[in-house]
């Protein structure tokens, strides 16, 4: 997931983890609040956030084509 968001090794090496305590720490809460399994809970907000990485990379990606695409029609 932190692929997604960075270029760098080390960069990503710091966000593994912070994405991954987030998940930890927000499915914890949802299954106390909602009174669900923790582990199922965990599960499904790490597979959300998996999801909008993917989101996030395929809308950067298509914006960062059609801006090379405006680029190259303008010389």
């Amino acid at each position: 997931m932190a692929r997604q968001f960075t270029g760098s090794f080390t960069r990503m090496m710091v966000l593994s983890p912070l994405i991954g305590a987030a998940a930890g720490a927000l499915g914890i809460y949802l299954s106390w609040f909602i009174d669900v399994s923790s582990g199922a809970s965990v599960v499904l907000v790490a597979s959300g956030f998996f999801v909008a990485s993917l989101a996030y990379a395929e809308a950067r990606d298509r914006l960062l084509r059609r801006a090379a695409r405006s680029v190259s029609f303008t010389r």
